[in-house]
């Protein structure tokens, strides 16, 4: 159903187990015997921040996450056995200006379609009456119980300041409890799909035919040259990857489908689950048992299946055996928003990179008593290439050839990641020889006109050391 946000309450998990669902974060909270406990289940590409050891969140059973609008989402957990206080509400909704509180509060009213009022349902009642909180609940009750009691709506939503709650809907779950759906507008922001090339799929025949049809140039007189001749030569590579290599689309929402049986079967115990709550018959509520039991057999049945299909293909000269022994060592760890200095939520990628420059610059700037030996390094370097010989076919190791260009090329490792231009080695391996030509003219042009750059700043220094094609 593609949920951004889950919460979740009464996980009736012990310490000792694990909450694991494929690509989401999960932030809980349990108790210390296998009963209660609450958790948020939050998709990956969704930036939020986990609020811990908040006064307001001690002594009650409740998980809180701050998203990027800065609106809070708290799932709050109040047993039957535990009134309702109001200073513990006035603490949740003072932890933000916009603050949201979902999950069981095991309080029932008439104004909410409940058919007897409770101790916690009173209080609640008057608290909302009297403050700028708004209470949504559902139209039909959350709560239908086993053992044939009537329905109650026991499952709120308690929100202040926001206003872009969509309307409540109803889902059957395999339950006493049915699911709530609602949606925020503008808190989730969905990720754009990501692409990248599929170079399993790679036309590299194509790829070779659109380098060779670009002209050698061989004449660089000047860095400007050099400099001009090195970008056209990388957008052309760039381009004829475009042009050659497929892109594949990745979808961090989607799901390993299950077969059509199983979901036939999940159909029908959902019809099922809407009869016992119409008609309260217990032969209802034994075929919803049956058909959870079987539901869950076949699903793990077809994970085993699965997975067992995985491994007969594994082969240990392509690699496939030590991604697998990877992916299955592989550890997750909830990455949160980064808050800078002043205070303010970074979610973006480059609001993240550049408190991180900024940071790093401010604490690790040079002194400026070391003026004296940057300036000394600066001369030291500019008397050995005034020294150098200004014919470098005179003197070995200030040349190179294609030959050796292809040679270094090919010795170097396939999979590694690429720099910052996004070009891959394996793509450099299978460059035509034009191409390699032309890499060569590049190399020999930066050695003849001594090529080099200030050292006083550090991101010129990075940027021109990323951008040499080749080391030699």
């Amino acid at each position: 159903m593609q949920i951004s946000i889950a919460c979740l309450v009464e996980l009736r998990l012990g310490q000792n187990s694990k909450l694991n669902i494929q690509n989401y974060n999960v932030e809980e909270k349990r108790r210390n015997n296998a009963h209660g406990g609450v958790a948020i289940l939050i998709r990956r590409d969704i930036a939020y921040q986990r609020i811990r050891d908040h006064p307001a969140l001690n002594g009650i059973e409740a998980v809180a996450i701050r998203l990027s609008d800065n609106t809070v989402l708290v799932t709050y957990y109040n047993s039957p056995q535990t009134k309702l206080q109001k200073k513990q509400l006035d603490a949740l909704f003072g932890v933000s200006r916009k603050v949201i509180v979902v999950g069981d509060f095991n309080a029932t009213h008439t104004y909410w379609g409940c058919h007897r009022n409770n101790v916690n349902g009173n209080m609640l009642n008057g608290y909302v009456q009297n403050s700028d909180i708004m209470l949504l609940h559902t139209q039909d009750p959350t709560h239908i119980p086993d053992n044939g009691t009537t329905p109650s709506t026991v499952d709120l939503i308690l929100s202040r300041n926001v206003a872009s709650i969509g309307s409540l809907t109803t889902d059957t779950l395999p339950s006493d409890h049915v699911g709530i759906l609602f949606t925020i507008n503008d808190v989730t922001q969905k990720q754009s799909r990501r692409c990248y090339q599929d170079y399993s799929k790679a036309n590299w025949g194509l790829f070779r035919q659109l380098l060779s049809q670009r002209d050698v140039v061989y004449k660089i007189d000047n860095i400007t040259d050099l400099e001009n001749i090195t970008a056209k030569f990388t957008s052309n590579i760039r381009d004829a990857i475009e042009k050659a290599i497929p892109k594949k689309t990745i979808d961090p929402t989607k799901y390993t489908e299950l077969p059509t049986s199983i979901m036939d079967l999940i159909r029908e115990r959902d019809r099922a689950r809407r009869r016992y709550q119409a008609t309260r018959e217990p032969r209802h509520m034994q075929t919803i048992k049956q058909l959870s039991t079987c539901i869950r057999n076949k699903i793990n049945e077809h994970k085993n299946e699965t997975f067992a299909k995985r491994l007969s293909k594994l082969n240990m000269k392509d690699g496939s055996v030590w991604r697998l022994n990877k992916y299955l060592r592989r550890k997750y760890h909830n990455v949160s928003s980064l808050i800078s200095e002043d205070g303010a939520m970074l979610t973006n990628d480059e609001d993240m990179a550049e408190d991180f420059a900024t940071t790093f610059e401010k604490y690790h700037q040079m002194p400026a008593t070391d003026a004296e030996t940057v300036e000394d390094v600066e001369e030291q370097l500019a008397e050995f290439f005034l020294n150098a010989p200004i014919n470098p076919a005179d003197s070995l190791g200030y040349t190179t050839t294609p030959k050796a260009v292809k040679r270094h090329i090919a010795a170097s490792p396939s999979t590694k990641a690429p720099g910052i231009d996004g070009i891959q080695n394996l793509v450099l391996k299978n460059l035509p020889r034009k191409s390699v030509v032309q890499l060569t003219h590049i190399i020999n042009a930066m050695i003849r006109l001594h090529y080099s750059i200030s050292l006083k700043n550090g991101r010129e220094l990075m940027s021109h050391l990323r951008r040499k094609p080749v080391r030699t």
